[in-house]
């Protein structure tokens, strides 16, 4: 496609209109979130999964290859993937070449509850997330984090996620230890971050990605997840701005339980969600932050790319504000980069 020499300058504000953006202003073009990992940025760098997640020094070569193909719209960060906070708690990692790091379930029933570890930020994968932030520091980047991984997503790991899901209509007292368990380390996980950063977190926000909370129904989000979601919130100071992802497809149901809960973007949702009617149910009171299909995007063409993206953006009204385009959910492996930049720059053909 054709790019302008004065469209790759303007790109430059971007991160300025996001601020206002997820504020609910309005911005002077819409904004947009790439939402590259290492799922598909280990590929584009010539290395396997595996060694982008093991390998401190492929994973920052890795993102400043993104960084520089994509206009400086990503950014440089350290990238656990979904295990972090399961991993602190004794979740066995489990690393493969062509996927991302997962976590076998260790808690087969109660008594494996023992097995779990005390949050140690000098043990394990916490050390290594230390370790990799003063590396980055020292070398002159100024680094930050993978979203947190909330409660649910961590207790699922832990037990496995239809046992799980069993347990919420069994057994309420194990899974709220459980929870409570989760959600206690994910508040010290971003407190070590602030330690780490020397303040707030960088940038100024408190992204948080649960994918199991849009599995579960409105009655269960708020039996089972609001509690402490609030509890999370309530840890850390007000000025945070605060993100929440959920991949599920049913997670529009609870959008109501986030807008009372303060969360300030709904991020990366699954394309099968309905974002006009959460903007027409909601207006401005949630920025919505998706949910470009990420198989248009893998197998389409830049033209198909564009006129969704232009679609997607004249139906969500975006440029009244509270919108930044973005995937509907992590960009595939394999998705092509003139996609990449059909997505990008239909924002100026709005």
């Amino acid at each position: 496609m054709d790019i302008k020499d004065e469209w790759m300058q303007d790109l430059e504000a971007n991160g300025r209109r996001i601020n206002l953006v997820e504020r609910k202003k309005s911005a002077d073009r819409v904004p947009l979130y790439l939402s590259i990992g290492g799922y598909w940025g280990a590929e584009f760098a010539g290395f396997e999964n595996d060694t982008y997640f093991l390998d401190r020094e492929a994973q920052l070569q890795t993102q400043l290859k993104v960084k520089e193909r994509f206009y400086g719209l990503t950014g440089i960060f350290i990238d656990n993937g979904v295990v972090t906070e399961a991993s602190a708690l004794g979740g066995e990692i489990n690393y493969d070449k062509e996927s991302v790091p997962w976590v076998k379930p260790i808690l087969q029933d109660y008594d494996d509850m023992k097995k779990l570890k005390k949050f140690d930020p000098e043990k394990g994968i916490l050390k290594s997330m230390g370790d990799q932030y003063r590396l980055m520091k020292s070398k002159g980047y100024d680094p930050g984090f993978y979203p947190g991984i909330g409660p649910m997503d961590t207790a699922a790991l832990l037990r496995g996620a239809n046992n799980f899901f069993m347990d919420m209509h069994t057994d309420h007292k194990w899974v709220d230890e459980l929870m409570e368990i989760s959600t206690e380390t994910m508040i010290k996980v971003f407190k070590m971050e602030e330690e780490l950063a020397g303040g707030m977190i960088p940038g100024g926000r408190l992204v948080i990605g649960d994918d199991y909370p849009g599995m579960v129904g409105p009655q269960h989000f708020k039996r089972f997840v609001y509690p402490w979601l609030e509890k999370i919130y309530s840890s850390f100071d007000s000025s945070y701005i605060k993100w929440w992802h959920s991949d599920s497809d049913q997670s529009e149901d609870i959008v109501k339980y986030l807008v009372e809960l303060g969360v300030d973007v709904f991020f990366g949702m699954s394309p099968k969600v309905d974002v006009r009617r959460i903007r027409k149910d909601f207006g401005l009171d949630i920025a919505i932050c998706g949910n470009v299909t990420p198989m248009n995007l893998r197998y389409s063409t830049p033209e198909k790319v564009e006129e969704e993206c232009l679609e997607l953006m004249k139906d969500m009204e975006a440029q009244k504000g509270a919108y930044i385009l973005c995937a509907g959910g992590e960009i595939i492996k394999g998705t092509p980069q003139e996609n990449i930049d059909a997505m990008i720059f239909s924002t100026f053909k709005l």
